[in-house]
């Protein structure tokens, strides 16, 4: 099996206090977090979506293609989108249950993630795009992150959460 992904929040540090604690008076007032997940799920997708329709995150443009790869993407008729050949891994990475997505909740957590050779492929190439990317010719380190959220996706998902602990504090549905 290969390498389970989860997605990657970036924060300054005072955001990381922030959520920290958004995040922990979640699991102190809501019992089942599993609605929630719900919630988060279209957030988290519409985030990840953007990443590979502007190819890059808030980090910056992901390294352009290089011409070999551009020459043998037109030869065989792919996108010549960055990390878009079949369109599957990125299928994977926003559309809950297609091949290669990962989506498991429970009340307590959340995991979204993607494994490419559960969609058939001989290697977890999502894994070596966003973690360990090197270049076979020239051994150059490239890695295209994709799981990565931005500053506004990180302020809805704690609304969402506050929202939430509101209504469980006040006893109303959310």
């Amino acid at each position: 099996m290969g390498f389970l992904m989860m997605v990657t929040m970036r924060f300054n540090q005072k955001s990381v206090y922030e959520a920290s604690a958004v995040f922990g008076r979640a699991r102190g007032a809501i019992s089942d977090l599993r609605p929630v997940w719900s919630e988060f799920l279209p957030v988290l997708v519409g985030c990840l979506t953007s990443n590979f329709l502007n190819q890059g995150t808030i980090e910056g443009p992901w390294e352009p293609l290089l011409p070999v790869t551009l020459k043998r993407k037109r030869e065989r008729g792919q996108m010549l989108m960055i990390l878009v050949a079949t369109g599957q891994m990125m299928r994977a990475t926003t559309q809950r249950g297609v091949a290669g997505n990962i989506c498991l909740m429970d009340e307590r957590s959340l995991t979204w993630g993607v494994d490419m050779q559960l969609a058939g492929a001989p290697r977890n190439y999502a894994y070596f795009q966003d973690v360990t990317g090197v270049r076979r010719r020239t051994g150059e380190k490239v890695v295209r992150e994709f799981m990565v959220l931005d500053q506004p996706t990180i302020i809805e998902l704690e609304r969402i959460l506050a929202r939430r602990i509101k209504a469980q504090v006040k006893g109303e549905a959310a």
